[in-house]
């Protein structure tokens, strides 16, 4: 620091993402929804703080634009029972987190067969 003060403006935002298998608020059942802090007047604390909550229960509320992002296919992930189930998703990024996760969960002796 020069001087200046720290420089908030450079601040990366904190993302908080919360994947539920329950509605938070059932008064207020979506599929994906974006929280701020804000005051009692509505004035939004920071743009840097956000947290997201993903209600695996209310797939079907899910929008045309969440479903273009691949999200459902996320949330299938997620509620999947078996490997079967997760290795039939096309969401290439859902393969690469099965890739890895099969990485992490295996022994010494199978990482070094992969």
């Amino acid at each position: 620091m020069n001087g200046e003060g720290f420089r908030y403006d450079l601040i990366q935002p904190v993302v908080q993402i919360a994947i539920m298998d329950h509605t938070l608020f059932p008064e207020h059942r979506r599929f994906l929804t974006k929280y701020q802090l804000r005051d009692d007047e509505g004035f939004v604390y920071s743009d840097k703080l956000e947290f997201i909550v993903m209600d695996l229960t209310a797939m079907d509320e899910a929008n045309q634009n969440e479903e273009d992002q691949g999200l459902l296919e996320w949330a299938e992930a997620f509620n999947a029972n078996d490997w079967n189930t997760v290795d039939r998703i096309s969401n290439d990024g859902v393969q690469e987190a099965v890739k890895t996760m099969s990485m992490i969960m295996s022994t010494p002796s199978e990482r070094q067969k992969i």
